[in-house]
């Protein structure tokens, strides 16, 4: 992948192509972009279905529960000392964290289809009480896997965002291909 990076970065017209995995990436001198996958943490009672109907463990070759819920407590651990870093260190910075995983599990990041699922937590994960969700500096997360679309503001003021196109076949309800979202503007458009 960083060799796709690489080349990306010398054929682009549209700018620099940056692979969020783990990574940090300045866009200006006080705002940071914060991405990873961050794999959902599949409970004990739902690993069975999870991984007996989720696609990832029959495309991901040796992937499994263990590996699934190593990787996603890697990125927890990692965006937490990110974040921590970042507010200690550049007081002034906002951070913008993108992720493939949902990092909540508020009602309105869900299809209420799939509320209850015997699956849900192979698509969200409860990240509440986690450094990299409670911090004031991270104004804003974006997120997909779930095929649903949201776009609200949590109770300490960070906007939640989720524009994802769906299944091939079955497209997302409410996915905008032109939406942009504006930091340090509470303005959404599309």
């Amino acid at each position: 992948m960083r060799s796709f990076q690489a080349s990306m970065d010398k054929k682009s017209s549209m700018g620099k192509f940056v692979f969020l995995d783990q990574t940090r990436y300045d866009v200006t001198k006080d705002l940071t972009v914060l991405g990873c996958t961050l794999f959902s943490q599949i409970s004990i009672p739902q690993e069975f279905t999870v991984e007996s109907r989720m696609v990832d463990f029959k495309d991901i070759l040796r992937w499994d529960v263990d590996s699934h819920n190593a990787a996603h407590q890697s990125d927890v651990e990692w965006l937490n000392t990110q974040v921590s870093t970042i507010s200690k260190t550049e007081p002034l910075r906002r951070i913008v964290i993108f992720t493939h995983h949902s990092p909540t599990v508020d009602s309105r990041s869900t299809d209420p289809k799939h509320i209850g699922s015997g699956v849900s937590t192979g698509f969200a994960t409860d990240l509440s009480c986690e450094e990299c969700w409670t911090n004031p500096a991270v104004v804003a997360w974006a997120f997909g896997h779930t095929h649903f679309n949201c776009d609200f503001t949590d109770a300490n003021g960070k906007a939640i965002i989720s524009n994802q196109k769906g299944y091939r076949l079955i497209p997302a309800k409410g996915f905008n291909p032109e939406r942009t979202f504006y930091i340090g503007e509470h303005q959404r458009k599309g």
